[in-house]
């Protein structure tokens, strides 16, 4: 399929040969819709503002992505850009992938979602907080931002994919286990991915009412009752530790259900639970006979399933 390419001001071309370095191209911007599943270049200069563009110049865009509230951010970015106090610290948004494999069944998933992030370059004194990459760049999440002080950003494509661990019995969950590289890119996937992240809270006016309540509450915090997180936790999840616990543990020792409970995670998939626990987190601890055998991986499987039993 013949690739496409967007450019500044919202121009979408078709690229219908290439001889000598050089190309003929068709305008499709008004048949966008037509190409949602072509091939995607994106020039180096375009921004945010060029993607929601090609609504105006496609309406029929506007009825694919009615679920994301298409037509509410474009009338939402009809408004005008905004500028931060102090100017953007907002670089590029960047679209990339991150892919999920199983270890234990060989299984791939989120394959084909392309994420966003907003990068900017991390102000001084703050590393600690904000954590910035190896390029001194922070990532910030797009969900539910504010297209408004997007719009003049450059939009760019990264191709490097993390694979991360998809397992949750391995202690290798989460973590990034492989990197490789996809190119591919199509419209359709940029459009989705854009609108859907805008829309984590709703349309623009229910995303701005969620921030005011938050911001309401942020004001307010004088007032708010004083709990530890260990507290909060203990709160929500203590029930599903203490079931994990009571099931295969004849005694935890000293600890609490909940220490135990995160223990598990650093356990090696091949290591036996309870020599691993006895180890490094309590020697008082004994696990059931049925269980003791266990491999950490098989030993959290066994827990977690004792967890969601009532």
């Amino acid at each position: 399929m013949r690739p496409l390419i967007l450019q500044p001001g919202s121009a979408l071309l078709r690229v219908l040969a290439s001889t000598n370095n050089n190309q003929e191209h068709e305008d499709v911007s008004a048949r966008a819709v037509e190409f949602l599943f072509a091939p995607l270049e994106l020039d180096a200069n375009v921004t945010v503002r060029d993607l929601f563009g090609l609504f105006a110049t496609c309406p029929d865009l506007l009825l694919v992505y009615r679920r994301f509230y298409a037509e509410e951010f474009c009338a939402y970015a009809a408004k005008g850009a905004l500028t931060a106090e102090g100017g953007n610290t907002i670089e590029r948004v960047e679209m990339y992938r991150a892919w999920d494999v199983n270890s234990k069944t060989g299984a791939y998933s989120e394959v084909p979602m392309l994420r966003l992030s907003a990068l900017g370059r991390c102000p001084a004194g703050q590393e600690a907080t904000l954590h910035p990459d190896a390029n001194g760049m922070v990532h910030y999440s797009l969900d539910g931002a504010d297209l408004r002080y997007l719009l003049d950003v450059p939009l760019h494509f990264n191709s490097q994919v993390k694979v991360y661990e998809a397992d949750g019995r391995s202690n290798r969950f989460g973590q990034c286990v492989s990197t490789v590289s996809c190119t591919d890119l199509s419209l359709g996937e940029v459009l989705q991915a854009m609108l859907w992240s805008l829309s984590w809270f709703g349309g623009p006016e229910k995303t701005q009412d969620f921030f005011e309540h938050i911001q309401a509450m942020d004001k307010d915090r004088e007032n708010w009752d004083e709990a530890s997180l260990e507290e909060l936790m203990e709160e929500q999840f203590g029930g599903d530790d203490r079931r994990g616990c009571a099931a295969l543990f004849e005694s935890t020792g000293s600890c609490k259900p909940m220490e135990v409970s995160s223990a598990l995670r650093e356990i090696p998939d091949q290591d036996n639970a309870q020599q691993w626990l006895q180890q490094h987190l309590n020697e008082g601890i004994s696990v059931k006979p049925a269980y003791c055998q266990l491999s950490g991986r098989d030993f959290r499987q066994a827990f977690f399933e004792a967890q969601v039993q009532e």
